[in-house]
């Protein structure tokens, strides 16, 4: 196949010249898969159009697209120039290709040691919170449990992990006193509970430290 060809062709000679006029996408995936190898790269171009900037820091030749022949000629000793200097370079190993001129970082993987309690409290906190959500919809479902016609409603921000955020709504939910939190985003990006309060009896100053408190342990929890 013409394409086995190509590809080797392109990994194996010492020198590859693209010419990129006109982008077209055959060759500009021709000379991105020569680019990524550490050989030497000559691009080369018409007047026409300017290559993409991606490619365009590594430096390109162009020529007349009439093909002129005077300045075909100059083109042609410069083209030659430029070939020898690349692989001359590449021979002493001072040529530095396109891949080379950025840094690339990774990340490896590592294991970190957690302990018992702090790796198991989030999962029971949302655990014992998701069931405490599903019996009182059940109930309210149910027409067990009637929300007040006037209801107060209590509503803080904080900034948090999307976890935290559903930490702490598990914990609310299963607060006596309050009704199923509903939880969003504000303008700040922030995350916003709207707790309502469905003992009457709770003074909304008292509501409102219970569910900061609750918030305050989450985003810095107590040691069991």
């Amino acid at each position: 196949m013409i394409q086995s060809a190509i590809l080797q062709n392109l990994y194996e000679n010492d020198v590859v010249i693209c010419d990129v006029s006109g982008l077209n996408p055959n060759v500009m995936l021709e000379a991105g898969l020569r680019l990524s190898t550490k050989k030497p790269t000559v691009i080369i171009t018409d007047r026409i159009q300017k290559p993409p900037f991606d490619i365009s820091n590594i430096g390109y030749l162009d020529y007349q697209k009439d093909l002129e022949y005077n300045a075909i000629e100059d083109f042609i000793e410069k083209l030659s120039i430029k070939i020898r200097d690349v692989h001359e370079a590449f021979s002493k190993g001072s040529y530095k290709s396109f891949v080379e001129q950025f840094k690339f970082e990774t990340v490896s993987p590592e294991t970190v040691s957690v302990p018992a309690d702090q790796f198991l409290r989030e999962p029971i906190t949302q655990f014992a919170g998701a069931i405490r959500r599903i019996e009182r919809r059940q109930a309210r479902d149910e027409g067990d449990l009637q929300p007040p016609r006037r209801m107060s409603v209590i509503t803080l921000s904080a900034k948090m992990t999307p976890e935290q955020a559903r930490g702490c709504e598990g914990e609310i939910d299963a607060t006596d006193g309050f009704g199923l939190c509903d939880v969003g985003m504000s303008e700040s990006g922030e995350f916003e509970f709207r707790v309502p309060v469905t003992n009457f009896a709770m003074p909304r100053s008292v509501a409102r430290g219970k569910i900061q408190q609750i918030i305050d342990n989450i985003l810095d929890p107590i040691p069991f």
